[in-house]
């Protein structure tokens, strides 16, 4: 039989008969089997070494913590990860060992991937992003494939910084996917887990892991294991002085009435994070364009935060 017609049969069965979670999750060891029975047949109709390339981006920017408005309490936190990247030597000479991972956790909009990329700069060191949700794939043992050949990359860059977004995607256990789905992430999690066991704490080219995550109680408690996540730093929501710094900052690039009362408008964005405070300035823009006005005015951005603020 042609096996692109088996391939689509086994579709129309799974699809029709819908037995259960549990039978659908077994689709994608069938197609796993089919791909290697049959290398030449491209069943998705897609080129991995593409996807592949993609997901791992070597960054190297220069933003530095000068560059991270507010988050002070974050950045003296991770002044000790700067140190660690910069003179590992000093490590070594006193008989210290090194951090293998740092948590960084705090909701959306408040700068955790900023900061991760600005510790890279502080330190000098390449920055290697990938999210979390790309590790998982339709294909049994991809995400296992990509956790090995993520630290490989990092190895032959070192020193660097890893940095996993969304952390949470896999690193999660127990949750109710079902079938090979659940069995797949498990399988991502050892891999990872058995990568951060392997990191070298003397090394004189470190490799510290950064994750960052919403919620680190929604973590597998293995990754947070001493040896492992060693440091979890809290990325707050901005003060007060900072939402004004923030605003302040964002727009910097605007032609600004002179009456406009930062004290004011950050007192009536309590709760607003660091991508909120930028959305704000950016409504006030756009509402001062509709005016066909030359600058934005204190009234451009109060009517902007009835449209920033979804909260209320």
């Amino acid at each position: 039989m042609n096996t692109r017609i088996l391939v689509s049969w086994l579709f129309v069965i799974f699809s029709a008969q819908m037995v259960s979670v549990q039978a659908y999750g077994a689709l994608p060891l069938i197609l796993y089997a089919l791909s290697n029975k049959f290398p030449d047949m491209d069943i998705m109709g897609a080129s991995q070494d593409a996807h592949d390339t993609a997901t791992q981006k070597i960054i190297k920017e220069n933003i530095t913590f000068a560059d991270v408005v507010g988050a002070q309490n974050a950045k003296n936190a991770l002044l000790d990860i700067v140190n660690a990247l910069k003179h590992p030597e000093a490590y070594a000479a006193i008989g210290a060992q090194m951090p293998k991972g740092v948590l960084l956790e705090g909701k959306p909009g408040n700068g955790k991937t900023l900061l991760a990329k600005a510790l890279a700069g502080e330190a000098g060191v390449d920055f290697i992003a990938i999210n979390g949700a790309e590790f998982t794939d339709i294909w049994v043992g991809e995400g296992v494939k990509k956790v090995k050949e993520l630290f490989a990359k990092a190895r032959a860059k070192a020193p660097c910084i890893i940095f996993i977004d969304e952390i949470d995607a896999i690193g999660t256990r127990g949750q109710e996917f079902g079938g090979g789905a659940q069995t797949e992430n498990n399988r991502i999690i050892a891999e990872l887990l058995t990568q951060l066991d392997g990191m070298s704490t003397d090394s004189s080219k470190p490799i510290i892991v950064v994750g960052a995550t919403n919620n680190k109680n929604q973590l597998d408690p293995a990754l947070l294991r001493s040896g492992r996540f060693d440091i979890a730093v809290r990325v707050e929501e901005p003060t007060l002085s900072e939402r004004k710094e923030l605003i302040q900052f964002y727009s910097k690039k605007l032609k600004l009435s002179d009456a406009i009362d930062f004290d004011t408008l950050a007192a009536k964005t309590k709760g607003f994070s660091g991508a909120d405070c930028a959305n704000l300035v950016n409504q006030a823009a756009l509402r001062a364009v509709r005016r066909n006005v030359t600058c934005v005015e204190q009234g451009d951005f109060i009517e902007a935060l009835e449209t920033c603020d979804i909260r209320k």
